[in-house]
């Protein structure tokens, strides 16, 4: 595919409106002052993730049903530019996050993907800092490259045409295959200049569901074409990495400022919400991912 812009922002959502407005508010102004457009893949049932009327620049996609994953792989075969940029639709760009994508791949031109930045938005519990921590903590600016051997969040990922299909992609090789394979060749840059605001608040007990749903769907849509032989071996890794990932949580939260006060109180969700996590893993190499990644936002 010839890229026709500079850049593709692609945002899934499987809420109604208005649950992306606030994300689609504050990318219109930055989607009319550059060469970019902005692709909603809206998998609500009735279509209701975007209100009717049009936006310059912004395309929607309509499958109903569909999993983030799967809004995902259709936003990524839709795309026209030559960089292609991914955020949630429960998120907050910060102003001139698409000119600071660009500028940053400009600065990079060796790196295939650059991951950017992302800071809690919501801070009133102690549940939703360590749902936020246990996924984003490596990316809280100032991003420590040293600490961060995790590939870009989905929140805040760009990737160059180069390295992207020109088909559709099963769900989840976005997220779990080309990050691996980029990560693991040192392909992948980090910016913190490119900074957006995670706002996600389950509630307690949904919080340790939506890491259990996270660990199936993350090792059960990769696990189809493996032997047993193989999951086997991916499940004694994975149990093996859980609690490097506690120290490595930590380590990240420690870099931000210091393990005191909400980050200290964290540490026994953390380890809740891992275990959480392990168990899903687990089950989605046994039984695949299920209905998990319909789960997820």
């Amino acid at each position: 595919m010839s890229a026709s812009v500079t850049l593709s922002v692609v945002v899934a959502t499987t809420q109604p409106w208005p649950a992306i407005r606030e994300c689609v508010t504050l990318l219109r102004p930055q989607i009319t002052a550059a060469d970019t457009e902005l692709i909603v893949a809206d998998g609500t049932a009735a279509e209701t993730g975007l209100p009717p009327e049009e936006c310059h620049n912004m395309r929607r996609l309509a499958h109903p049903g569909a999993s983030v994953f799967a809004l995902r792989a259709a936003g990524l075969a839709a795309a026209r530019g030559a960089i292609v940029a991914f955020t949630e639709d429960h998120c907050r760009p910060r102003q001139n996050w698409c000119q600071h994508i660009i500028a940053s791949h400009d600065a990079h031109p060796d790196a295939d993907a650059i991951g950017g930045a992302v800071v809690n938005g919501s801070t009133a519990r102690l549940i939703d800092c360590a749902n936020f921590g246990l996924t984003f903590a490596p990316f809280v600016p100032p991003i420590d490259a040293s600490l961060t051997d995790r590939a870009p969040a989905v929140a805040n990922a760009s990737y160059k045409r180069r390295v992207l299909p020109n088909a559709l992609t099963a769900p989840g090789w976005l997220e779990f295959t080309l990050n691996e394979h980029l990560l693991t060749r040192g392909r992948i840059a980090f910016d913190d200049r490119l900074v957006v605001e995670h706002v996600q608040e389950h509630g307690f007990l949904n919080t340790f569901a939506a890491h259990f749903h996270n660990g199936r769907t993350t090792t059960g849509l990769v696990a189809a074409p493996l032997a047993g032989r193989e999951r086997r071996q991916r499940a004694r890794q994975h149990l093996a990495h859980l609690p490097r990932l506690l120290r490595q949580t930590v380590d990240a939260l420690r870099a931000t400022g210091g393990l005191a006060g909400w980050q200290r109180a964290c540490v026994p969700l953390l380890a809740g919400l891992i275990a959480c996590h392990g168990m899903g893993m687990l089950v989605g190499l046994a039984a695949g991912p299920g209905k998990s990644p319909t789960h997820l936002r």
